[in-house]
């Protein structure tokens, strides 16, 4: 695994920008100024929090196996957070009753720790069906070094759009159709505001969800890796590095 430049951290940058620009713009839209103002303060709060986040992560790379993983994580905190900033000005309109409001939010937790879950559970059970996924990344113990892209290949891991009750053969389908109601919610923006709010919230909600599932796989990895080096007793690092690994106290 290649350290990543540190383009992708401007990228990143901009995508929270933009994201929490343009969540509180909706909300000034749907629910009036002030609601705008204070989706842009707490929409800046939460942004700057996830880019330190993966600041901090990147300068503790160093071609470091576990912390490469971990920054890849904090990384797809970027993809959900412009969902939920497409979700947050449901929580800004008075018309919206405070128990749609907690329903709302309440299926977007549930939605998104059940989605970790399986994305981690899912790694982990496709780990253990494969004894043999070290040999296709190469692994050497005395340099500490693993082609770990090569050993995700051969887990095959597929992740699906999870809803519970929904079976994952229709995870497609649903999948279409989430982006035809947000489709639809914003051509409706003006003439039915309520309505847009949801036909777009609940989408973003799942698709949230759907980012924290793979979050719950990268989480599934660095655990992997760190029982590797506990057993090995080095500090991996990607084949293509071009340090030698450091031996572990």
């Amino acid at each position: 695994m290649e350290k990543p430049t540190s383009a992708i951290l401007s990228i990143s940058f901009f995508l929270l920008l933009f994201s929490t620009v343009g969540g509180a713009l909706l909300a000034s839209r749907l629910a009036g100024d002030n609601a705008g103002y204070g989706s842009i303060v707490l929409g800046t709060i939460g942004a700057s929090l996830i880019f330190l986040v993966q600041v901090a992560l990147y300068r503790m790379i160093h071609n470091r196996l576990l912390f490469a993983i971990v920054f890849s994580a904090a990384l797809l905190l970027t993809l959900a957070w412009i969902m939920f900033c497409l979700f947050m000005p449901i929580l800004w309109m008075d018309s919206l009753p405070v128990y749609a409001k907690t329903g709302v939010v309440c299926i977007l937790l549930l939605l998104s720790v059940l989605n970790f879950l399986k994305g981690r559970s899912e790694f982990l059970r496709s780990w253990a069906s494969r004894p043999d996924r070290l040999r296709f990344g190469n692994l050497d113990p005395i340099k500490g070094t693993i082609a770990w892209e090569k050993v995700l290949l051969s887990l095959k891991q597929e992740p699906d759009l999870y809803i519970p009750g929904l079976p994952p053969r229709l995870s497609a389908v649903t999948g279409v159709l989430l982006v035809g109601f947000m489709l639809v919610g914003l051509n409706f923006r003006t003439a039915f505001p309520v309505f847009s709010a949801f036909a777009w919230g609940i989408p973003s909600a799942v698709i949230t969800a759907f980012v924290f599932q793979l979050i719950g796989q990268k989480m599934g990895e660095a655990r992997k890796v760190r029982e590797i080096q506990a057993e090995l007793m080095v500090e991996l690092q990607s084949a293509s590095g071009k340090h030698l690994a450091k031996k572990l106290a």
